[in-house]
Formats: structure tokens, sequence, C-alpha cells
């Protein structure tokens, strides 16, 4: 900042009657009137230098003793530089301050340390402590105590400024944006019924059958420039249900300037040069006064000199340690970034000087509450151990490239309409909203971090954006409120869960064990599109009757199913898995299902796949290969080099190392991955896909392994299932085997049964045969039937279907 030295005033001290030095408790009669005295003379310095022309004033650097309840009031236009200076609130909870004539019990006694009511005012370089420091906490009640703030923002306070402060130790807030202490306009009198013409202001038939309009003139004040409508009562605003009105301005002679339409309450309303009335109109709830609370304006509506303080920017400041908030935001286009919120409204049991906690859970370092704020900015700050980080409500706001830290709830949204929330980093901080108001949420909440943290949003309506968020260390999504958009998110070591059924997730990456869960869905769950389920990542379906996955791909991902009936349908997928079958679920022995396996579509690699072996070939850390001969094993380089001329003896030991040329090698056992690992399955149904199995040597049951019978139908149409290099089989137990147009390469079903279907005749077919090791036993299904028997190598074929001799040996 540049300063202009002919236009700064240091302020003489003894001047002003100001005093440096804190004195300690017990404090006296002559410490309060100590610390009073330094707020007059401080205030009567500001006073001066304003009127003299000083636009820069300077508090010389010490020690200052305040007191309540009167504060330091700013001046417009001014620098108030404190230059690093110390002022702290003297304080006594059990005995009255002589300033304290409220007759409240005496833990009540309180104030604002600095009042700043004034355009372009910035306060800097200060270190400022109030009183929670001080008090003894003897009365329980004392708890419950929220009335003193450092530095409060009023009506009128637009383009004012506070950087580079520490304040903590208060009650209530460090900061507050607000619009108290106002003035009014004065009243607005009664409504009634109609509107207002734009081009007259004249009395014109409603715009609808709620529009009321002012009965009377409303008189503006002198010299007014501008206001803004507020609420109030314990209400967000107004009770106008769009939040919008419409002023007329009129002059003397009652003729109309101009009209300003659809103005939102708290916006700063500009005042026509020559206008001294005007009139309001708004879209009413049917009722000329909504007669919530008696003896106030009608729709709680009052119209406020000099407006909310607006265009207020905090930044680079340290606010800590205060009761129950950092920092009350009730103003419109405020600024807040770069500044340290920590030990703040902290969270149950954790308050950094062991000090009792506000009883209420709205602790918080940033807090909206009961009022609204509309395109405010939250960008780049820190918090730390707060409660509640950041409690918003109202209208376009942003909050972005934040890092909460150890907040339990991060973000809290409330009757938030339009907010964008991206870039902030989350550690062990939650992202939540209450579920009080059930709304379409234009929120757009995108590329943000969560580490250890969740999001959560309950109600109901829809949230616009999810998208490209990332989830790790054991984060989760679980919101009751459709998302239109949730798509690109990365669940890395964490998982969304499915309690509501009309978001799309799309796109999404799921790595390291992450997951997507869902549990008691009443209807088939189609909602998983284009996601990719990598290293140990899954599905899991408990109690619902089926789930659909589309144009998805697995490598190393896999289904994890936990109930005994449901329907599990891949479409268009990629499965791409060297060590996990596609469905697993280590149930006990004994447990039964009748879930359903649909794959459409899809392509299925299982197994790991090395390539052989070869000579004087270079090879890199991470290259797998197989014996020329498979032997069972494979073996991956983790010393780099060139191969042999000729084929080294491969080791079979687990943990022993094969050498290579300049090659070594670590051994590992080849598993058999097969498609389904469980217990028991009621049906797999196969279509237009292609399976291939990824062997090294001959593996059986390669379909469904361990107990791994097929208890209904096992269904192959239009598919090609193969294994290489080595053959694979599955041997049929299910009673309905249906096989239409299939191709199969060193892959054979065994064990068939006699009840073989095939269906949609009008198109060709290939008839799988059925194998065994003796001459056939059962009476053919179907003419044209093929029976191998492969210990005798004859062939068989059916030349009708009613008796055991219509098989007729072809060889």
């Amino acid at each position: 900042m540049t300063i202009n030295s002919a236009n700064v005033y240091i302020i003489d001290l003894s001047t002003w009657g100001i005093t440096q030095g804190i004195p300690s408790k017990p404090y006296t009669k002559d410490h309060y009137t100590l610390a009073n005295n330094n707020i007059s003379g401080i205030n009567n310095a500001l006073s001066w230098a304003y009127q003299n022309g000083y636009d820069y004033v300077v508090l010389p650097k010490g020690s200052y003793a305040i007191c309540y309840p009167n504060p330091i009031k700013t001046q417009p236009n001014m620098t108030i530089d404190f230059n690093f200076s110390t002022l702290k609130v003297i304080y006594d909870s059990d005995n009255r301050s002589p300033f304290d004539k409220s007759g409240n019990p005496v833990y009540k006694f309180g104030g604002d340390s600095i009042l700043c009511t004034t355009s372009q005012t910035h306060i800097i370089n200060l270190i400022l402590i109030g009183d929670r420091i001080d008090r003894s906490w003897l009365n329980s009640s004392e708890r419950s105590m929220e009335s003193t703030n450092g530095v409060k923002f009023g009506a009128g306070a637009h383009y004012s400024t506070i950087r580079n402060c520490n304040i903590s130790y208060y009650m209530g807030d460090a900061i507050a944006l607000y619009y108290s202490p106002y003035a009014g306009v004065g009243s607005i009198g009664s409504m009634e019924f109609g509107s207002l013409s734009n081009t007259t202001g004249a009395t014109i038939t409603g715009v609808t059958s709620n529009s009321v309009r002012s009965v009377n003139y409303i008189s503006i004040p002198s010299g007014l420039k501008e206001f803004s409508m507020i609420g109030l009562g314990y209400a967000p605003a107004t009770s106008i249900p769009s939040g919008t009105y419409n002023i007329y301005f009129y002059r003397s002679d009652n003729t109309l300037i101009m009209a300003k339409t659809n103005a939102r309450t708290r916006d700063i309303v500009q005042v026509p040069t020559n206008a001294t009335k005007l009139k309001l109109s708004w879209e009413g709830n049917g009722t000329v006064d909504d007669g919530t609370l008696p003896n106030n304006p009608p729709y709680w509506a009052i119209l406020i000199q000099n407006g909310v303080a607006d265009h207020v920017m905090v930044e680079y400041n340290e606010i800590h340690r205060c009761h129950r908030g950092g920092l009350f935001l009730g103003t419109n286009n405020a600024l807040i970034r770069k500044n340290y919120f920590h030990d703040t409204g902290a969270p149950d049991g954790m308050d950094i000087d062991g000090l009792p906690q506000f009883p209420d859970f709205t602790r918080y370092a940033i807090n909206t509450e009961d009022n609204v704020g509309q395109n405010c900015h939250i960008v780049d700050n820190t918090f730390d151990n707060c409660r509640i980080a950041i409690a918003l409500r109202g209208e376009y706001n942003e909050v972005s490239s934040n890092e909460f830290r150890n907040c339990p709830i991060a973000i809290q949204l409330y009757y938030q309409r339009h907010i964008t929330v991206t870039k902030n980093y989350f550690y062990y901080g939650n992202f939540q909203c209450f579920n009080y108001y059930n709304f379409d949420r234009d929120w757009i909440i995108t590329e943000n971090i969560f580490n250890a943290s969740k999001m959560t949003f309950a109600g109901s309506g829809t949230i616009t954006t999810i998208s490209n968020n990332r989830f790790h260390s054991g984060s989760f999504v679980s919101n009751s409120v459709a998302s239109l958009s949730f798509k690109n998110n990365t669940f890395d070591n964490s998982h969304y869960t499915v309690t509501e059924t009309q978001t799309l997730i799309d796109g999404c990456s799921f790595v390291n064990g992450g997951y997507i869960e869902m549990y008691s869905l009443v209807n088939p769950f189609d909602k998983i599109i284009r996601c990719n389920f990598n290293n140990g990542s899954y599905i899991r379906m408990q109690n619902s009757p089926q789930v659909i996955i589309r144009d998805s791909v697995f490598n190393d991902g896999y289904v994890y199913y936990s109930s005994p009936s449901g329907t599990y349908t891949l479409i268009n997928c990629t499965i791409n898995n060297t060590s996990r079958p596609l469905i697993t679920n280590p149930k006990p022995a004994g447990y039964t299902t009748t879930n359903i396996l649909q794959l459409k579509n899809c392509n299925i690699s299982l197994g790991i796949a090395p390539s052989s072996w070869q000579s004087s070939h270079n090879y890199y850390i991470g290259d797998t290969v197989i014996p020329t001969k498979p032997n069972g094993y494979y073996y991956q380089c983790f010393a780099p080099g060139k191969s042999g001329t000729s084929e080294p003896n491969w080791s079979t030991t687990t943990g022993s190392v094969t050498v290579d040329g300049t090659v070594q090698w670590n051994v590992y056992p080849i598993a058999k991955v097969p498609l389904i690992y469980a217990f028991y399955w009621g049906e797999l149904d196969i279509d237009n896909s292609t399976i291939n199995f990824n062997l090294v040597t001959n593996y059986s049951s390669v379909l469904a392994d361990f107990y791994g019978s097929i208890k209904n139908a096992l269904k192959i149409r239009n598919s090609t299932i193969s294994a290489s290099p080595a053959q694979a089989s599955y041997s049929v137990s299910s009673p309905i085997l249906v096989l239409v147009d299939n191709k199969f390469t060193n892959f054979s079903l065994t064990n068939q049964p006699a009840n073989v279907i095939t269906y949609d005749s009008s198109e060709p077919y290939i008839r799988m045969p059925i194998t065994g090791n003796s001459a056939p036993s059962a009476i053919p299904q179907y003419i044209g039937q093929v029976y191998i028997d492969t210990s005798a190598k004859k062939i068989y074929q059916a030349a009708g279907k009613s008796a055991l001799s219509d098989w007729i040996a072809l060889n």
C-alpha cells in the first residue's frame, strides 16, 4: 500500500488521553476508566483526523486496554493502521463493570470492540483480544453467552476492508459483516392488493391475485442516496415468497421518476437525485400482511438507510479461539480470502485452551445463519479444528480453493440456491446440507479433493452438478438428493452408497478398493455407465432386485454379491481381470443363492497372460513371461537386462530367483481366475460376448468355481469362449443348458445334462455335442443331437428322441 505522508496522521497519545499498557486481573474501576478513555481518545483522534483531511491514521505500536460497551468507531475514506498493536478487552464475568448499566447477569455484559458503518474504511495490522480468556465460567449459563464481537461492519460499510489482523477470544464473532446497527428509512405503512404501473406509478390491477402494493407514499429522508430491504425476526430475509420486490420513485408532485423492478432483498438500491417519496409492490402469499409477527411491517419488510454492508473484503487475517464463531456473513458481495481460521467454535471436547464450549452445535468459522449472503466469495482460506467451518445460505456464492482440516462439518449448506464449490481440499472434513428445505439446488460441486471425508446431502429435489471430484482414504458419498450430472468422480479406497435412484453415475473411476454399494432398493438400478473399476474395486448389491452396469471397464475389479437373490447385468462391458473373478463372495459353505449373472455384448479376459520367453531379448522391470513349455508359473523381471541365448532352468520355488543372461526373474504361481467364484449360483446367461481364459495348464470349473454349481440355467448364445494356451472346461450340472450360435476354442462343457435347449430356430445355430466317457445312457433330446464317447473315440447322432436306440454310431 502506497502512503502519501502528507495525509498520514500518527496519533499523539497524550493529546487524546490514550494510555499504553494492559492491566492484570482483578480489574479495578480505574482500569475500566483507563480502557474506556482509550476508546474515547482513539475515536476523538479519528474524528479529528477525518475533519482535517487525513486519510491514513497510525496508532503508535504498543498494548492498549479497551472494554465494553463502547466501541472504537471508524471514519469514512480512511485507513486505520494499528501498527501491529495489541488491543485487549478487560473483562470480569463475576464483578460488574462500572459501565454495565444493563441490569442483566454480570456474565451477559458485552458489546463490539470496533464498529464500522462508514464506507471505504480499511482496518489493518491489528492484534485484537476479546473477553473469553478473562471469564471465570463459574456460572454454567455463561457457556450460552454469544454477545461480544471483535470488529462489526454495519449498514453503510461499503467497500471497506480488514486485513493483516489477528483476532481472538470473542464470545460471538471475531468479525461480523452485517446491517446492524442501522437507521430505518421510515415506516412502509400498510399494504393492499393490486400493482403499480411501471410507466406512471399509478395503481393498476394486480399482476396476480397475490400482488400487493403500498397504500401510501413512503417519505425518503433528505440526502439519502441508497438503501436496502431486510427482514425482521428469526428468518433469512423477508417473508416475501420470491425474495424480490419493486420500488417506484416519485417527485414531490407525485409524478413517477422511475420504477426499479425485481430488486432482491438486501441488494443496494440507488435513490434518484430528485426523488422525495416511494412506493413498493411485490408478489405476496395471498394476504396483505403475512401476519407472522404482530406490530411489525407487512411481510417483515423494512428499508434501512445506506444499505447492508456491501463489497467488504476480509483478507490475510488470523481468526481463532472464539467461543461460538469466527466470521458472521450477513451481507452481499463479500470477498473472504487468504485467512486462517482455527480453534474457533471448536468440535466437542477439542477446545485448544480447554475452555467451556458454546452449548449449541452451531459453532463455526463462517456462518450466514439467519441472513442471506449473495455473491459472496470464500476463497483460499484455511480452516482447522472448527466444528463447522462454513455454513451458508443465500444465492450466487462461491467456495473455492480452501483447505479444511479436522472440521467435522467443513461446509454446511442450508437454503442455498446457487453456489459453486470447487478446488477445495477436505481433510477429515465433511460436506453436507440441512434437509428441511427441499428444492432444486443449483449447486456446482467440482474438482474438490476429499481425504477421509464424506459428502452427504439430505432432503429431496436435485443438485445440478457433482463432477471431477476425487474421494480417497475412506471417503464416501451418500446423498438422498439426486444429482443431474454426477460425472468423472474418482473413488480411491472410497465409496458411493446409493440411497436414491435418480443419479446417473457416469464416467466415474473406482480404484484401490473403491466401490459402489446399494442396499434394499425396490426397483432395478440402471444408473452405472462408463465407469472403471480397478485394482480390487467393486460393486456390491444387497437385498435389491437388479443392478445393471453399462459400457464400463473392470481391471481387476469385480461384483461382490451379499444376498441370496438378485440379477447382475453387464452390458457392453470390458473385463480384464488378472487375479480376480468377476463375481465373488466368500460366504460359508451351505450358502445357497438364486442370483443371476447376465453378460451382454461383453469382452472378458480372465487370468494373467504373459508372453512366452524370448532369447537375447531386452527385458525391463515389471515385464512378465512364461516358459516356452508352460509349467504353471510366470516370471516377473526385477533386474533388467538381456535374456540368454538359451532358455534358463526356471525355478518353481516361491521366493527364489531365476538368472537369465543379465536378467533376473521372480517366480509366481499362476492361479486360475474363474468367471464366478461362489459357493452356489443361480443362473448364468452369456449373450453375444467373448470370454478368454488365460491359462498355462488345463483347468476345469472356469465358469463357476469353488462349490460352483449353477443351479438353474446356463445359457450361452452367440458367444465365443476360448482358453489359451491350454484347455479349459466346465462341468455342467445345471438342469437347463441353452446353447445357440457359439464358438468354443480350447474350451468344452463336460457332463452335459440331457435337457439341452436351443431356441430361435429360424436362425442357424450350432448345437454343442454332449461328451462322456462311455456310450450314451440318456434318451436324445432332439433329432440330430451329437454325443461323443471320449473313451472309445466314438461319435453318435440321434435319429429320434424316444429311446436309447435312437442313438446311431457314426464310426
